[in-house]
């Protein structure tokens, strides 16, 4: 069996930063590294928050690694960011759709165009924090009449 020490760490077969949360995460041989290996011999680790998922493959473990589906804090991070990314859509929306309402287009600002734009981050706010794509209309909706937040 193939010895993996990637950058100096025993039983380490890769680091790399995480492309949804920014820390760094690896792959590791669970014999090699030291790890329990009774879920599996293969071990995906956010290095920052110490979290461990064993894998039976080594190419299930590697899929793993972008993602942070399996690490918990990683995850109540990505769910604060998202509810703080939805606030600031919602309150932008808001806020064009009341100061705008009244004004043409051709004043020196695309109206429209704005209101769209706000449109698509909220929509985009809501997929973060786990909304269906089906139900977005009706949230877009109901925030524009004041009736849900």
């Amino acid at each position: 069996m193939r010895y993996y020490d990637f950058q100096g760490w025993s039983g380490c077969v890769t680091l790399r930063r995480s492309r949804t949360t920014g820390h760094q995460v690896g792959v590791y041989h669970a014999k090699q590294a030291g790890l329990d290996p009774a879920g599996g011999p293969w071990v995906t680790t956010c290095e920052y928050h110490a979290t461990l998922c064993n894998h039976e493959t080594l190419e299930l473990a590697m899929a793993h690694l972008p993602y942070a589906e399996w690490c918990e804090a990683c995850q109540e991070e990505l769910r604060k960011k998202a509810a703080v990314q939805y606030e600031t859509a919602r309150d932008r929306y808001l806020y064009l759709r009341e100061h705008l309402d009244d004004k043409p287009d051709g004043e020196g600002f695309p109206r429209a165009q704005a209101l769209d734009r706000a449109e698509d981050q909220l929509r985009s706010a809501l997929v973060g924090l786990g909304y269906d794509r089906s139900e977005l209309n009706g949230l877009v909706l109901s925030i524009a009449k004041g009736t849900s937040y």
